[in-house]
């Protein structure tokens, strides 16, 4: 399926990958990384939102981009309506509520089983330092990679005139790394905890669907940040992309559920694809927090 992906001098070395001198992935227990640790977990605590400016060195920066454009190509594009908890409308509802509010989804994903095994992208999520990073900066005593085999690691495409609506993600954190970003527009926004636990909060749900930009916060990142959020809980979208450059994004989800999988409307809409594992679990109650999705 590729041919001649780009590649690293020697992937055993981190070095190669992430800019250890500003992010000292690889010596968590030394004072920087213990500094490290605690700027991450400030920064998620009081927003939600952990962003790390230039994770990616120059030269791994140069090979994610190539490997992206390989990589965009295989996207499954839906072009279907979708609603912030990715589900089906619910006409027992009223007009009004969040689940019968509908966007035009256009963007694209290639799913993990597209991912070449020498891939850099996974080379990344795979690294042995990696995740304990995210566990740390989360400040949780177990974090799992995401178990769906479809979707624990992906590659978001948003092409000129696209964008990804307002939605909340299935799993509990992902992980991004911009690998190349559009002319304008292709904003990162965010309602942080604008829901929990015990409640969807509707009300102010639909309250941001009609406009409202009381709640929301703005990022534009840039390519090589690695950026870690709690998307459970909040609200978040990709504002349309202007120009001519697409907005490529690769994804890594993580977990506090060891057996959670994304359910089958879902996984249909974004990876235009559903294992009989989907279709079983679908019929049991997977969420331990009973949200929508």
């Amino acid at each position: 399926m590729y041919t001649n992906l780009p590649k690293l001098s020697s992937l055993n070395e981190a070095s190669n990958l992430v800019n250890l001198d500003r992010y000292p992935l690889d010596r968590l227990s030394s004072d920087r990384g213990k500094v490290l640790i605690a700027d991450c977990q400030r920064q998620l605590d009081d927003t939600g939102c952990c962003l790390l400016p230039e994770f990616l060195n120059s030269e791994a920066l140069e090979l994610f981009k190539k490997e992206s454009e390989k990589l965009s190509v295989h996207a499954h594009y839906s072009n279907m309506l979708a609603n912030v908890y990715f589900s089906e409308d619910d006409e027992s509802l009223p007009k009004e509520h969040p689940k019968r509010f509908f966007f035009n989804r256009t963007s694209g994903f290639v799913r993990a089983d597209s991912f070449p095994t020498d891939s850099l992208i996974l080379q990344l999520y795979n690294w042995p330092a990696f995740a304990p990073f995210i566990q740390a900066c989360l400040k949780e005593e177990k974090l799992y990679k995401y178990a769906d085999p479809l979707s624990y690691i992906a590659f978001n495409v948003i092409k000129p005139g696209q964008e990804f609506p307002w939605h909340f993600d299935n799993n509990h954190v992902s992980v991004t790394v911009i690998t190349q970003a559009p002319e304008k527009g292709g904003i990162f926004e965010y309602c942080h905890n604008i829901r929990s636990s015990h409640d969807e909060n509707h009300d102010g749900v639909m309250k941001v669907l009609k406009g409202d930009r009381t709640p929301v916060t703005s990022l534009n990142l840039r390519p090589g940040d690695l950026q870690i959020f709690k998307g459970r809980y909040s609200l978040h979208r990709v504002t349309k992309v202007e120009g001519s450059i697409p907005r490529y994004t690769a994804v890594f989800s993580y977990t506090k559920d060891p057996q959670m999988y994304s359910k089958v409307y879902r996984s249909l809409q974004l990876y235009g694809k559903a294992l009989p594992t989907h279709y079983q679990l679908d019929k049991t109650d997977m969420r331990t927090d009973g949200l929508e999705d």
